[in-house]
C-alpha cells in the first residue's frame, strides 16, 4: 500500500503573514489562553479556585506562551475582587513560573509528571505560607491538602487536552474518547468560571454560554444533545436552582434534538420559547433561572454562528451524523472484503465441482464412439440385426475388449479381436479400421478434456488463494490502531523547534511497533532529525526513517518505524554455463520490517531456463513485497505455471524469509538444494525432497522454521555446484571453516571458485551462491 494512503487528512496549520509576521497558529494560541481566566475564576467548593494553577502545569519551560499563561491565570484570579482570597494563588503562580525558570537553566523540559507535581507544591507552599499569617490550624492544613488535590486532578484533566490549548486546533478533530471526556471537563470547569460573571439581574454569562452550548450539540447529534443538555443544568445548578436548572437545560436540549432535523433556525427558536416559558414560570413561583438578556443573547449567538463551525463543532464533539467515524468505515471496508471473499470461495468451489465430472463425460464418449463405428460400417451389413438387436450384449462386451486393447497396444488388428465375434462379422477389416480412428479422435478429445478439467482445478485454487488474500487484508485492518493521544504531543515539540508539519499519522500494530507518517514543507532533513528526536521522547522507542514519498500538495511524507534488533549483510555470486544463467535470485526488504530472499533455478540452461526463473522469483517478491503469505504465493505461481503449454516450465523455489526484529527465519523449498546455517557450535543443513514448482497441481510446500542471532551466516545454492548426489560435504566444511568475521561477499565468491576448481574446468551448469550474514543493528 503506498504511504501516502496511509496518511490521516487534517487540517493545515501554521501559515504565516508575511506583511504582518504574526502566524494563525499564534494567534489561535492567544486566544485559546484567554480560556485561562475562566479557569482560574472557577470554584468548586467556595474557598477554592485552583484550577488556573492547574492551567498553568500544562507549560514545561519559560517561554512568552507561560507568560502569557501566566498573566491570563492572574487576570482571572484579580477579576475575583477578594485580594485576601487569591494572593495565595497568585503567589502560586509565581512559585510555577519560578520552577520553569530554574528549568530554562538545566537546559531541558519538565515531564507531564514533573509538571503536575510541580502545579501541586506550588498551591500547597502558597497555602503555608497563608498559614504564616492568618495562623496554623487543622482546618487550614485540611484546606491546603484539598486545594492541592483539586490541583493535581486539574492538572491531570488539562493534560488530556494539551494539544488544543497549547494552541494546535488541527487536534480539535482528531481527538479519541478519552480526550474527548476530557475536553468535556475543560468546558465544563470555564463554564463554572462564568458563572460569577452577571450584570444584576440582566445577564448571567454562563446561562448564555449553556443555552449556546445546547443549540449547537442538539443541531448536531439531535436528540443525543439530551445529556449535554443533563450536564450544562447540573453545573449552572450547583449554589442555584438546582432542580429547575437541570429541568430546564433538559427539556431545551430535547426540543432541540427534535428540531434538528429542520435546521439552526428552527432549533433556535424553539429552545428559546421553551427556556422563556420556563423563565417565566419560575419567576412567578419566586424563582430566578434566567437573566432578561441571557435567551436573547444566546439566541443572537446561535444565529451568528456560522454552518461550518457547526460541523466542525459535530465533528470534534463526534456526535455529528454527517460522517461516519472510522471505526464504522473500517467496518464497512472488512465487511466487503468478507463478501468479495465468499464470492472468489464461491467461484473457486464451482470450478473444482466441475472438474470431478470427467468419469460420466468419458463413458459419454465411449458410447458416442460404438454407436458411430456401428453407424458407418454395420448400419448396411445383412447382420446388423442379429448383433446390435438380438446379441447386443455380447457385441457391446467385444468392442469393449476391443477398447482395452487400444489403450494398451495404441492400435487394433484384426488378429486382436475374440475369434467369437470375429467369425460372425462380416466386415471385420473395416470395423478395425474405423475403430482405430474413432480410437484417436477419442484420445485427442480425453487429452483436451483433461487439459480443461485441469485448468478448472487450477482456476478453482487461484480463486480460493484470491479469497484467503481477501480475508487477511480484512483482518490485516484490525493490527494496526491509530494512536492519536501522542500525535499532538509530537506535533508540539517539532512546532517548539520551529518546524511546521502538515500531517501526522501514528499507529500501533498488534505486536506493539509504531509506525509513523510525517508529512512536512522545508528542509527533510532537519524535519527527519527532528522527528526522530520527538518520536523517542514521545513514544520512548528509538524511531528511524525507513522511506520517503510526496504528496500530492508537494509535502515530504516521511515513513518512520522502529528500528530493527538484526540487519543483514548479503553477498551473491553466480557463474552460468551458458551466455544467459539458468539461476535467478531477488533480494527484497520488506516493509513489515522482515528480509526475503528467492532463489530459483529453470530446468536446463540458457534462455527458456532463465525465462522460468526470473519469472519465478520476480513473481515471489512482487507477492512478498504487497503482504501475501509465503505459502500462498507459492500455491499462485504453481497453478500459473502448470497452466502451461505444450512446453513444459519447472522451476525450483529456494526463499528465505528473516524478522528482523525476532530473528526468526522460515526456509520455503521446492525442488531447492540443501541451505546451510552456520551457528557457533557448528553448520546445519535444510533440506527437502518436494518437487519443483510447476510439475503438478496438488503440490505439497515444505517449510522450516529456524531462529538466527548475531553472527550466524545462512547459505542458499543453486544444483550446480554439486559434483553428484550426496557429494555436498565439502560445501558444509568450507562453511563451517569460514572465518566469522569473512565478509558475506568474499565467502560466496569462495564457495563458487572451489566448484569451478573440483570440476578441474569451467562450470558445467550454472551455479548461483546467496550469503546471508546476520548481524545486530547498530
Amino acid at each position: 500500500m503506498e504511504e501516502t494512503k496511509t496518511l490521516c487528512e487534517i487540517s493545515k496549520v501554521g501559515y504565516r503573514n508575511k506583511a504582518s509576521g504574526i502566524s494563525s497558529s499564534g494567534i489561535y494560541s492567544i486566544a485559546i489562553r484567554l480560556i485561562g481566566i475562566l479557569l482560574s475564576r472557577a470554584m468548586p467548593v467556595v474557598g477554592f479556585a485552583p484550577f488556573g494553577v492547574s492551567f498553568l502545569a500544562m507549560e514545561r519551560r519559560f517561554t512568552r506562551d507561560a507568560l502569557i499563561s501566566a498573566a491570563m491565570a492572574i487576570i482571572g484570579y484579580l477579576s475575583l475582587f477578594e485580594p485576601i482570597f487569591v494572593a495565595k494563588y497568585i503567589f502560586a503562580v509565581f512559585l510555577y513560573m519560578a520552577f520553569l525558570f530554574t528549568q530554562k537553566g538545566i537546559g531541558f523540559d519538565a515531564s507531564p509528571t514533573v509538571s503536575i507535581c510541580a502545579a501541586g507544591i506550588a498551591v500547597a507552599l502558597a497555602g503555608a505560607a497563608e498559614m504564616i499569617f492568618v495562623g496554623a490550624s487543622i482546618g487550614g492544613v485540611l484546606q491546603i491538602a484539598c486545594d492541592t488535590g483539586f490541583t493535581v486532578v486539574g492538572a491531570v484533566a488539562f493534560e488530556k487536552s494539551r494539544g488544543i490549548l497549547k494552541g494546535r486546533q488541527s487536534r480539535l478533530f482528531s481527538m479519541n474518547k478519552e480526550e474527548k471526556l476530557y475536553a468535556g471537563i475543560l468546558i465544563a470547569i470555564a463554564i463554572m468560571g462564568a458563572k460569577s460573571i452577571r450584570i444584576s439581574e440582566f445577564l448571567y454569562a454562563a446561562n448564555a454560554l449553556g443555552l449556546w452550548i445546547v443549540a449547537m450539540f442538539s443541531v448536531c447529534g439531535g436528540i443525543s444533545a439530551v445529556l449535554c443538555g443533563a450536564v450544562v443544568g447540573c453545573i449552572l445548578g450547583i449554589g442555584g436552582a438546582f432542580f429547575e436548572t437541570i429541568a430546564v437545560f433538559t427539556i431545551c436540549s430535547a426540543a432541540g434534538g427534535f428540531l434538528s432535523k429542520y435546521g439552526k433556525t428552527a432549533v433556535c427558536v424553539g429552545i428559546s420559547v421553551i427556556a422563556a416559558a420556563f423563565a417565566i414560570y419560575c419567576a412567578e413561583n419566586g424563582t430566578l433561572v434566567f437573566g432578561y438578556l441571557d435567551i436573547p443573547l444566546a439566541a443572537l449567538f446561535v444565529l451568528l454562528t456560522s454552518d461550518f463551525t457547526v460541523r466542525s463543532i459535530g465533528r470534534i464533539s463526534g456526535v455529528t451524523t454527517e460522517k461516519a467515524s472510522e471505526e464504522q468505515c473500517r467496518e464497512f471496508v472488512r465487511n466487503r472484503l468478507n463478501s468479495a471473499s465468499d464470492s472468489f470461495r464461491i467461484l473457486a468451489e464451482t470450478f473444482l465441482d466441475l472438474s470431478d465430472k470427467h468419469n460420466r463425460v468419458d463413458m459419454e464418449d465411449v458410447s458416442m464412439m460404438f454407436d458411430s463405428a456401428a453407424e458407418r460400417v454395420c448400419k448396411k451389413c445383412s447382420r446388423v440385426g442379429e448383433c446390435w438387436v438380438t446379441g447386443f450384449n455380447s457385441t457391446y462386451k467385444s468392442l469393449f475388449r476391443m477398447l482395452e486393447i487400444m489403450e494398451r497396444k495404441g492400435e487394433l488388428t484384426e488378429d486382436d479381436v475374440d475369434v467369437f465375434f470375429a467369425d460372425r462379422c462380416l466386415r471385420l477389416r473395416a470395423l478395425v479400421r474405423e475403430m482405430n480412428r474413432l480410437f484417436e479422435i477419442y484420445k485427442i478429445n480425453c487429452v483436451w478434456k483433461s487439459k480443461l478439467n485441469e485448468n478448472r482445478e487450477l482456476a478453482g485454487e487461484q480463486l480460493g488463494s484470491v479469497a484467503q488474500i481477501l480475508d487477511r487484508i480484512a483482518r490485516d485492518i484490525y493490527e494496526e490502531e491509530p494512536d492519536g493521544s501522542v500525535e499532538e504531543e509530537i506535533r508540539l515539540r517539532m512546532s517548539e523547534k520551529g518546524i511546521e508539519i502538515s500531517n501526522i499519522n501514528v499507529a500501533v500494530n498488534v505486536k506493539g511497533r509504531y509506525r509513523a507518517y510525517i508529512a512536512g514543507f522545508g528542509n527533510e532533513e532537519t524535519i527527519r532529525r527532528s522527528a526522530e528526536t520527538a518520536l523517542k521522547t514521545v513514544l520512548g522507542t528509538k524511531m528511524v526513517m525507513v522511506g520517503r514519498t510526496e504528496s500530492s500538495n508537494g509535502a515530504a511524507v516521511l515513513r518512520f518505524a522502529q528500528p530493527e534488533g538484526y540487519r543483514i549483510e548479503s553477498g551473491v555470486a553466480s557463474i552460468g554455463k551458458a551466455e544467459e544463467s539458468g539461476d535467478n535470485c531477488a533480494i527484497r526488504y520488506l516493509s513489515d520490517g522482515k528480509f526475503a530472499v528467492a532463489l530459483s533455478d529453470g530446468m536446463g540452461t540458457g534462455h527458456r531456463a532463465s525465462r522460468d526463473s526470473s519469472a519465478t522469483v520476480k513473481l515471489l517478491g512482487d507477492f512478498l513485497e504487497a503482504g501475501f503469505d509465503k505459502t500462498i504465493a507459492v500455491r499462485l505461481i504453481n497453478s500459473i505455471m502448470v497452466m502451461k503449454s505444450a512446453n513444459e516450465a519447472f522451476a525450483t523455489v529456494d526463499m528465505c524469509v528473516i524478522d528482523l526484529y525476532s530473528g526468526e527465519v522460515e526456509f520455503i523449498k521446492n525442488g531447492a538444494e540443501p541451505s546451510y546455517i552456520k551457528r557457533r557450535g557448528g553448520t546445519e543443513t535444510v533440506r527437502s525432497a518436494s518437487l519443483p514448482i510447476g510439475v503438478i497441481q496438488d503440490m505439497e510446500i515444505e517449510s522450516f522454521a529456524r531462529r538466527a542471532d548475531a553472527g550466524d551466516i545462512i547459505v542458499m545454492l543453486s544444483d550446480g555446484l554439486q559434483m553428484k548426489k550426496g557429494h555436498e560435504e565439502w560445501i558444509k566444511n568450507m562453511i563451517d571453516e569460514a572465518e566469522p568475521n569473512m565478509p558475506s561477499q568474499e565467502l560466496a565468491d569462495r564457495l563458487i571458485d572451489m566448484a569451478i576448481a573440483l570440476r578441474g574446468s569451467e562450470a558445467e551448469d550454472d551455479m548461483t551462491v546467496v550469503v546471508l550474514k546476520v548481524c545486530m543493528t547498530e
